[in-house]
């Protein structure tokens, strides 16, 4: 009797396994044996499908381009908006939605528009219409822009085209504060806890890393501004909700509001706003970068750079290491950075529905977790983010076709028999240069509280550093050792001509929240992650203020120069308890040297990499 319960038991399961695969063979469903993909916005039912009914062009003025759906495409997340060119086209993603035309390609009698094609793309990371519009000639396609109203997207010919009856009281803020006299918070409500302007770009923060997400982007004109709307958020603090002035060519001013109880707006008022940008500078999305530039446009990625899907992520081993595949169905634009604990992959040309990639943790207890999660706000580009637990080194091979990236996380090797490695260096292992940059002077004041000057401070430490550096037996070089001003291109023009083995920025941060405290620290390099978290790790021992983490910006003199670069914030003059602590001696020379160890602990271990 138990040998025929035994059988019967045995049967059934393999009926069950023959019916699986049979579901997945039938359904085109590729997934790795180790890694399987689980993401909300990619089980989409049918009744919950969003439709797009129709491409039309609007009768009115004959210039915009209507997309109609079967209910509203304001949010964020139903769409994004790319220019390439080679051909020149007008690429318009919509998530998770189904073609309910039969019309797949369209020839409109509109000036500069040759044709109009509509397809989807179904696979098991990315679901979505496309819509491409193939224009004339690089003009014509500079002048166009997305813009929504209610159920539509609206494609424009003009810089900033006209929605339609928009009401221009829907485009300033109404603060809550002002109305209720407090701001309510909702449950689970990201808090917007620093809003300011630096180096060209807007920075917008959350409190306790909420993630930020940008529900609603518009264009309009009289006057011409970009209004972004984000989701279920408040200001942490009612300081925040002011004008911002903006001396740049393009934005004038930045106005803040509590638009309702749980929507924050920014009206950015611009000549151009089609040029303004959304980029999360971070590894996570608390941190929003707004930015303008004369040559920007939705995308920066090379002319002759195809868009594309991720197709399949696999999670493997091989001889003992972690062999993490990423394959596209098109060659990958991307970047491999890694800190002490994290890889990411930033993948410009690459679409994908955020999620989780599931693996088999007993086989990879080193992983964490491994995600994938939209890289640029309106942008069809993605990022993959590995998070690690042990110490792992890092290797990366793209194969022939550019279709497949592979990530190889390799056990440690280190030799600890070695001379090097038994060796302790008290000073740096070889006749280092490094340059310091005192953040502003001169006529450049940078923040200021009650008579207190950033750029006074910033340069009594780099000082500081400077004699704690060479003392460890650095040569150093100073972009300046008095009050004067250096424009930002003569700042990375020095360094580059220099040619050190690394740069560091020294500043302190200002915030219109006064109750803002912390330190933190900006690379925008891959080879300079390893530097910003050794100096970044030393300055939070040392001193004792909030750890306010190690970040991804576009600052100039970090972005414009040629070696391992950081721009190190030492704390919050705008707050009063950190402005006393930051201008006492202690404080400076426990900063100052606190960098100048991380700097040395740095070189070390690139002498020691070298070695291996």
């Amino acid at each position: 009797m138990l040998e025929i319960r035994r059988f019967s038991s045995l049967c059934v399961r393999v009926i069950a396994v023959f019916l699986v695969a049979v579901l997945f063979c039938g359904s085109g469903l590729t997934l790795s044996a180790s890694a399987k993909w689980r993401s909300s916005s990619s089980k989409t039912t049918a009744a919950k499908s969003l439709e797009i009914r129709s491409v039309e062009v609007d009768s009115a003025d004959g210039s915009t381009i209507i997309i109609r759906g079967n209910r509203n495409l304001a949010s964020s997340k139903y769409y994004s908006a790319l220019k390439l060119s080679n051909p020149h086209r007008f690429v318009i993603d919509i998530p998770d939605a189904v073609l309910a035309t039969k019309e797949t390609l369209l020839k409109p009698n509109v000036q500069g528009i040759e044709k109009i094609e509509l397809s989807e793309s179904r696979g098991t990371f990315y679901n979505a219409s496309r819509i491409t519009l193939y224009v004339s000639d690089f003009e014509t396609l500079s002048k166009m822009n997305v813009s929504v109203q209610q159920d539509a997207l609206m494609i424009g010919l003009t810089a900033a085209p006209v929605l339609a009856e928009a009401p221009v009281e829907a485009s300033t803020p109404q603060p809550v504060a002002e109305r209720a006299g407090v701001i309510p918070v909702p449950p689970g409500a990201t808090l917007i806890e620093d809003i300011f302007y630096r180096d060209e770009q807007l920075i917008v923060r959350a409190a306790n890393n909420g993630n930020i997400h940008v529900k609603n982007r518009l264009v309009l004109t009289d006057p011409s501004r970009l209004v972004i709307d984000f989701d279920k958020a408040v200001v942490s603090d009612r300081s925040l909700l002011k004008p911002i002035s903006v001396q740049h060519d393009n934005i004038r001013q930045i106005r803040v509001g509590q638009f309702d109880e749980e929507t924050v707006r920014l009206v950015v008022e611009a000549a151009s706003p089609e040029r303004i940008q959304l980029v999360y500078a971070g590894p996570d999305r608390s941190l929003l970068a707004v930015k303008s530039g004369p040559g920007m446009m939705f995308s920066s990625l090379p002319s002759d750079v195809v868009m594309g899907q991720l197709r399949q992520i696999t999670v493997n081993k091989d001889s003992g290491d972690t062999v993490i595949r990423v394959s596209a169905n098109t060659p990958i634009a991307h970047r491999v950075l890694k800190d002490d604990g994290r890889v990411m992959v930033e993948m410009d040309n690459i679409a994908a529905s955020p999620g989780w990639v599931s693996f088999e943790r007993s086989q990879f207890p080193h992983i964490d977790y491994i995600k994938v999660e939209p890289m640029t706000a309106g942008q069809p580009d993605s990022k993959l983010v590995v998070t690690l637990k042990g110490d792992l080194d890092l290797a990366s091979h793209l194969t022939p076709d550019g279709r497949t990236l592979e990530l190889m996380l390799l056990a440690s090797r280190r030799g600890s028999g070695t001379a090097l490695a038994r060796q302790d260096f008290s000073r740096v292992p070889f006749a280092a240069r490094v340059v310091i940059d005192p953040g502003h002077g001169g006529k450049d004041q940078g923040a200021s509280r009650e008579g207190l000057h950033e750029k006074d401070l910033n340069l009594a430490v780099a000082l500081k550093l400077k004699q704690s550096l060479e003392a460890r037996g650095v040569k150093v070089y100073m972009t300046r050792s008095t009050d004067e001003f250096l424009p930002l291109p003569k700042i990375t023009q020095i360094t580059n001509s220099i040619k050190p083995d690394l740069f560091v920025s020294v500043h302190t941060n200002s915030s219109t929240n006064a109750a803002v405290t912390g330190i933190e620290t900006y690379y925008y390099t891959p080879q300079s992650v390893a530097l910003a978290n050794r100096v970044h790790n030393k300055m939070i021992n040392a001193v004792s203020s909030p750890d306010r983490g190690v970040r991804k910006a576009m600052f100039y003199v970090i972005h414009h120069t040629s070696v391992p670069a950081i721009l190190c914030e030492m704390g919050y003059i705008s707050n009063a308890t950190e402005r006393a602590s930051l201008f006492t001696e202690v404080r400076k020379q426990k900063t100052a040297d606190a960098i100048a160890e991380g700097v040395v602990e740095y070189l070390k271990a690139s002498v020691a990499a070298k070695a291996r």
